[in-house]
């Protein structure tokens, strides 16, 4: 039986995070739990990330907000990174609604 220390856990915690959180990964993520904006919408808005406009070809999350896909990438690469709980919470950057959590 082995006994690991919580620092060895949060160490290694990060490292897989680190793997996980490479942009490809992210972007299949992206792809499923996000819904591009319709041109129907004439969405016009900024993005609460960089506040630089939205068009139709950014991503909307099912709470509603609306972000480009490379500032979501980015919140997310980051997001949980000095986390130390057992899971993971992939949200919307603006109202912290839940889109995932493994």
């Amino acid at each position: 039986q082995y006994h690991f220390s919580p620092y060895w856990e949060i160490s290694v915690f990060k490292k897989l995070w680190s793997f996980f959180m490479k942009s490809s990964f992210i972007n299949i993520i992206l792809d499923t739990l996000a819904i591009q904006i319709s041109e129907k919408e004439e969405f016009m808005g900024e993005c609460p990330i960089c506040y630089c406009s939205i068009n139709n070809k950014d991503c909307k999350l099912d709470c509603g907000h609306c972000f480009h896909k490379e500032c979501l990438l980015e919140y997310f690469k980051n997001k949980n990174y000095n986390n130390t709980s057992d899971s993971i919470v992939l949200d919307c950057p603006y109202c912290r609604h839940k889109i995932l959590e493994f």
